[in-house]
């Protein structure tokens, strides 16, 4: 990711303080001109789903009116809004309900605090703040993509780091309160609870990815995830028209199906394959987030 030029000047000004000295880019001279002044400010580009909540809870169903520096964008803040209400934080009119108070007094991100208190209700309040500590830190747990990898390394990790974000994690689980009995949840289904729009499905070539929102997505071949037919994403890399995975756990189609069954519409319809045979196909949106692309499932050949 490439910064601004005055990111660029700062940094190298900041190289500078301890004593006289050369400050070396490891780039041409033009490719510094050609950067952008300054970084568009984040919230431009930022989850916006915290915000939504807070104004929410002031009692401010928009941000109209507001005072500032940069208005947060309308279609952003239409999708935090169209999330939210998908994960049960606002009703249809845009109000606080009784989870999103319990999301808004939780101190992490509305998707993972959602994940955490769901959790709960099946007994593995432990489990996902785990791996919302995972999610939070960069490079807690090592840089390994598949999920159920990093749990362990951060398991075995003694590092002060480490132990600081497990006793994170502890506090977090006690916050959400005492344990359910229902069925346990895969670590998959789990990621998937937070982040239900980066459920991707295999497709193409060796680790090429739908996900549910249409976007393609890619592992390298060698990856232990790359044969892996469904992926639950908590980390994408950007890309002009694909994204990298970096973290991710498998996840069952027939748990998906389970899980997210209110929130699937399906359609079914007759095509022509190839070859001139009809074939049966359905298709499945993720209407509830507001998905445009679809996964489409190839039934019995006719």
């Amino acid at each position: 990711m490439k910064v601004s030029r005055a990111t660029a000047d700062q940094r190298r000004g900041r190289a500078g303080r301890t004593e006289p000295g050369v400050c070396f880019r490891l780039w041409d001279e033009a490719e510094t001109r050609a950067l952008a002044l300054y970084a568009d400010p984040e919230i431009l580009e930022a989850d916006l789903t915290g915000l939504v909540l807070d104004l929410a809870r002031w009692g401010a169903n928009n941000a109209t009116g507001l005072a500032f520096l940069n208005p947060p964008p309308a279609a952003a803040m239409a999708e935090a809004r169209l999330l939210l209400q998908s994960l049960g934080g606002l009703d249809s009119g845009g109000h606080l309900t009784g989870h999103g108070r319990a999301l808004a007094a939780f101190p992490l991100a509305p998707r993972l605090a959602h994940m955490i208190l769901r959790a709960a209700g099946h007994g593995q309040a432990e489990l996902a703040s785990e791996i919302a500590a995972l999610v939070s830190e960069p490079g807690l747990g090592g840089r390994d993509t598949n999920l159920l990898h990093r749990l362990e390394a951060f398991r075995r990790d003694r590092s002060a780091r480490a132990r600081d974000a497990r006793n994170l994690a502890e506090r977090w689980a006690r916050l959400a309160g005492r344990a359910g009995d229902l069925p346990p949840l895969t670590e998959g289904l789990l990621l998937a609870i937070a982040y239900p729009e980066r459920m991707a499905k295999a497709r193409g070539p060796l680790g090429e990815f739908q996900l549910v929102n249409g976007r393609g997505a890619h592992l390298e071949t060698t990856d232990t995830l790359a044969r892996e037919p469904w992926l639950a994403v908590a980390e994408l890399g950007g890309g002009e028209r694909r994204d990298r995975i970096r973290l991710a756990a498998p996840i069952d189609a027939g748990d998906i199906e389970q899980q997210f069954a209110e929130t699937i519409e399906t359609d079914f319809r007759l095509e022509e394959s190839g070859s001139g045979r009809l074939r049966g196909v359905r298709l499945e949106d993720w209407a509830a987030y507001g998905l445009t692309g679809r996964l489409m499932k190839i039934l019995t050949p006719t």
